[in-house]
């Protein structure tokens, strides 16, 4: 089953988990950044995996990434005392 868009949704991940990961490892925030992401990128996928198996609809790509983005804000936000998210989230919207 192909969803439409899938595609070139992914790869626009992969490249953008690829060009977080070059400087994460010189820098612990970016390596904060990368894990997080990857975090809320997994879980919006595997609802996604599991609305279509359990209710045969599926969510557009783009309402994937809005809800990743959204649950990456909620963390950052949410986490803002502590010392290494600070700044985080002037890194995640560049």
């Amino acid at each position: 089953m192909a969803i439409q868009g899938w595609n070139s949704s992914k790869s626009n991940l992969l490249i953008l988990l690829w060009k977080l990961s070059g400087e994460a490892r010189k820098i612990k925030r970016h390596c904060l950044l990368r894990n997080l992401t990857t975090h809320a990128t997994i879980y919006h996928l595997w609802k996604q995996r599991n609305n279509v198996i359990h209710n045969l609809t599926s969510i557009p790509p783009a309402a994937v990434f809005r809800g990743t983005d959204r649950e990456m804000k909620n963390t950052i936000t949410s986490r803002k005392h502590k010392k290494h998210f600070s700044s985080l989230m002037a890194l995640w919207l560049r």
